[in-house]
């Protein structure tokens, strides 16, 4: 890939926040793996495994996770002098964009 089209593909790419309740094939699934596999880590030690999610209850249960971590962080912002806040850490968070996604794909880092 020459630099244009590597600065083109850094300029079009965009961040989703609503997702389609489409299932998604498990080819696209493991191409999104093996594309994450090949990160860059410290000393390319790819010390992680993914966790595949299609569960909704278990998924539902992880937003509910993500919603109940962001309580305490609000919290804390909205102690904080007015002008100083960060606007996104004042809102309540009811429901993550994400919950709706029909696949959660997770990564742990192993520690050895």
């Amino acid at each position: 890939m020459d630099i244009d089209k590597f600065i083109d593909l850094l300029k079009s790419r965009r961040s989703i926040r609503a997702y389609k309740p489409d299932s998604v094939p498990d080819e696209f699934i493991q191409l999104i793996i093996e594309a994450a596999r090949w990160a860059p880590s410290g000393g390319n030690s790819q010390l992680w495994e993914f966790i595949v999610i299609k569960k909704k209850e278990i998924r539902d249960r992880i937003a509910d996770l993500f919603v109940e971590s962001t309580k305490p962080i609000r919290q804390a912002e909205l102690t904080r002098e007015k002008e100083l806040r960060v606007p996104a850490l004042e809102r309540e968070v009811t429901e993550p964009g994400f919950k709706n996604a029909p696949v959660f794909i997770l990564y742990a880092v192993i520690l050895e």
